[in-house]
């Protein structure tokens, strides 16, 4: 989304211009990207961003190789953050129809159920004291 900010991250960390576009320091990006915004208290930036990273990573992830479970797994907890999922629905819906796909969660109303339902028990104790 933001090739200023994908450029900065390979400055830093010393990634060539030549080796930018390798398809190893592609992922390395959006990794140090994906990181920097799982840790920002934006959440507004936080679901614009952080999603698009990590369906970066699972997309470019061959699924014969072992960490493209782990690289879904992240884009479906993030997808699950209830600030990110309200965000998505009300800017775009089709973008988040496209990352629930390669998530490959096929029940996808049951575990959103399950995250709801969970942030209404965190709410109850909360009020509770």
């Amino acid at each position: 989304k933001n090739e200023f900010f994908s450029l900065a991250v390979a400055h830093r960390y010393e990634v060539s211009k030549d080796k930018r576009d390798s398809f190893k320091n592609t992922i390395k990006i959006h990794k140090v990207c994906a990181d920097f915004f799982q840790k920002t208290t934006d959440t507004k930036r936080k679901a614009e961003e952080l999603p698009y990273h990590l369906y970066e990573i699972a997309s470019k992830t061959s699924r014969s190789r072992s960490d493209f479970p782990k690289a879904c797994a992240n884009l479906r907890r993030c997808l699950l953050d209830l600030e990110i999922f309200r965000t998505m629905c009300k800017n775009d819906p089709f973008e988040l129809h496209k990352y629930w796909n390669i998530a490959e969660d096929a029940n996808v109303v049951s575990v959103l159920l399950k995250s709801l339902q969970k942030e209404e028990e965190k709410l109850l104790k909360s009020w509770e004291g």
